[in-house]
């Protein structure tokens, strides 16, 4: 058995924080805390604690989790994350992005997809591949994303160029380091170094 060594209130709303032998285990509604008469010094499983918040505020999270998952399209790490933040535990967290993935609210791959189209032309495939490791994408799914992704040349002349223009003499060291920045490859760093004097129109 486990003891309830604390009780704190959130700053926000009507919930409180649950610590069992002095760890932040769990938040609860004030009022399912009442209900079970939920008390520090209390002796209790943690699994007990688990199905009493899975049974009181199921309906509450999975709310809770289909706004912030609909309010942008998130990847699962965040949302799960967002879910933790709140006090949730992982039984009921993993409940909830069952729900949301089965309905298309929680999608990997079409969030990978998405980035990948809207961000080819503003990042570098490598950008673009730190980005979606970064919350969570995993490498399987960023990989089969990037496969529908057409040459980066003209994105990287591109910069190159607009980089060149404001920065008269042109140091192609600095040039390289700031496209390496932007994630583009080092072939096509390489290729739009060396063709800075061609025009827009000749590509």
């Amino acid at each position: 058995m486990a003891t309830i060594t604390s009780i704190t209130k959130q700053k926000k709303g009507e919930r409180v924080n649950i610590f069992i032998d002095g760890e932040f285990y769990c938040g609860l509604d004030s009022l399912t805390m009442l209900k079970h008469s939920l008390k520090e010094g209390m002796e209790i499983d943690a699994d007990e604690l688990a199905q009493i918040q899975l049974q009181s505020e199921r309906q509450k999270a999975t709310d809770k989790a289909f706004e912030y998952a609909t309010r942008y399209f998130k990847p699962e790490r965040k949302v799960r994350e967002h879910l933790k933040e709140k006090g949730y535990v992982k039984e009921l967290i993993d409940e909830i992005m069952f729900k949301l993935k089965d309905y298309g609210y929680v999608d990997d791959e079409k969030y990978a997809t998405e980035y990948v189209a809207i961000n080819a032309e503003r990042k570098g495939v490598n950008r673009i591949k730190a980005d979606l490791l970064n919350v969570g994408i995993s490498e399987q799914i960023i990989n089969l994303a990037l496969e529908e992704l057409d040459s980066q040349y003209g994105a990287c002349l591109k910069y190159a160029k607009r980089y060149a223009s404001a920065h008269n003499p042109l140091d192609k060291n600095k040039l390289f380091r700031h496209l390496y920045s932007k994630g583009f490859s080092f072939d096509d760093i390489k290729r739009a170094c060396a063709n800075l004097d061609i025009d827009e129109d000749e590509e």
